[in-house]
């Protein structure tokens, strides 16, 4: 999206443009370049609620509206509530970041050995039941852990209460935030957790819907004001096609979703936007640590493409990740280069708005431009730098003569033709 590459293969013919350099084509806005700000995490991470407050004049005084993702599964999220509350009072997009921010890709949930004494132990997960079988032990080692008891329905919860019982013991994995209710751990049968340390797992189709679903619950009980169009925004960009179908069963219009443009195809207007995955593009690492004519150059590139492809794009950053000046260099950039900046619910309202192209999530939109000119302007750093290859490539695509305009060739499929040759036309 951002980023500037080189080709791969083909032989260096030397001449090359240093990355970011704008093109300067013809013309290239066929579409707006539809771009939302947001920044992720309040709720989880301390300080983030502190962070967003200090680079709202930043917005405020652009006239641009900065989106909000909020995870609501811990006490941290419920000591921000009024400050939650506040920002959607002043106008603020507030949306849903999940309620525990669990990535389904890490669905190790903890380990669990029985170290007693009896000579066998088995675990077992089913009907939102965990139960051991110990064979040969003392009477009462056996567990029978209702998974949806308040009392230890999150993961650290069961972990602690695992460890409160003679005889066993569990470690939480690294990558299992404590807040994931354990309903959404995986059904097993009689596991060996006795001669081995068993990781226990979790589940994608039931631990994704409970985040998306109770990420909602929470926000629909504790705050008001919010829109009817309610946006989810997926942590980490880990979202396939099933989480798409919990979240629109959950009542998302859309979400913010992957890295990637969607399932490896071409989302644009052209082929249809799936409202339930706009491409995210994290501001870690490449827009990072710039001086304003970096950002201003990188931001360039990416206005570009997006007014080009008619791709929209859901930028976003966390706690720090680029201080005042940087957030103020990013906003100034955007608006010199013309993008469409809006909030997450606002982008996904109005792709809502657009034709759907057969398939339950994808919308289509009308170029409001005209196609892409790619030909050089004078301007361009292209013209007149290339190699004279000989008659047999000195067509460009449209059939120009490369010899007849200019005193040298242009690098690239197109010349840059500037006035029409003058002709003498004599009767």
């Amino acid at each position: 999206m951002v980023i500037s590459t080189d080709t791969a293969g083909g032989t260096d013919g030397g001449n090359n443009i240093a990355v970011y350099t704008a093109p300067q084509t013809v013309g290239f806005q066929k579409y707006p370049a539809r771009i939302t700000l947001t920044v992720d995490d309040p709720g989880l991470i301390v300080g983030a609620d502190a962070y967003v407050d200090s680079i709202l004049p930043l917005f405020d005084a652009r006239g641009i509206q900065l989106s909000i993702a909020i995870v609501t599964g811990y006490d941290l999220s419920n000591q921000l509530i009024s400050k939650f509350q506040s920002w959607i009072n002043a106008g603020r997009d507030v949306v849903s970041h999940s309620w525990s921010h669990q990535y389904f890709s890490f669905p190790n949930a903890f380990t669990l050995h029985y170290t007693g004494t009896g000579t066998a132990a088995t675990a077992s997960i089913s009907g939102n039941h965990l139960t051991t079988t110990v064979t040969g032990g003392p009477g009462g080692e056996n567990l029978n852990l209702d998974l949806t008891n308040a009392s230890y329905d999150t993961m650290s919860e069961l972990v602690a209460t695992i460890n409160s019982h003679s005889g066993y013991v569990a470690v939480q994995d690294a990558n299992c935030k404590g807040a994931a209710h354990t309903i959404g751990l995986a059904d097993v049968s009689a596991q060996d957790s006795k001669g081995v340390t068993y990781t226990v797992l979790m589940q994608e189709s039931r631990l994704m819907p409970d985040e998306i679903t109770t990420s909602k619950v929470w926000m629909n009980a504790n705050l008001t004001g919010l829109p009817s169009s309610r946006i989810y925004v997926y942590p980490g960009g880990v979202e396939d096609t099933s989480t798409q179908g919990y979240a629109a069963t959950a009542g998302y219009v859309g979400a913010r979703g992957a890295f990637t443009m969607d399932l490896g195809t071409k989302d644009v207007y052209a082929r249809g936007v799936n409202i339930q995955n706009i491409t995210s593009f994290g501001i870690n690492p490449n827009l990072q640590g710039l001086t304003a004519a970096q950002m201003d150059a990188r931001i360039a590139a990416l206005v570009w493409k997006s007014s080009v492809w008619g791709a929209p794009y859901g930028v976003f950053w966390h706690l720090n990740e680029i201080n005042t000046t940087e957030v103020g260099n990013l906003l100034d950039a955007l608006v010199a280069h013309g993008a469409t900046l809006m909030t997450n619910t606002q982008l996904i309202n109005w792709v809502a708005q657009q034709s759907q192209t057969g398939t339950s999530t994808y919308y289509w939109a009308a170029a409001t431009g005209l196609d892409a000119d790619m030909r050089p302007t004078k301007a361009s750093p292209v013209v007149n730098v290339g190699t004279d290859l000989g008659a047999g490539f000195a067509l460009d695509l449209e059939g120009v003569d490369q010899r007849v305009f200019g005193s040298g060739w242009e690098m690239g499929a197109y010349v840059m033709q500037g006035q029409p040759a003058f002709v003498v036309v004599v009767e």
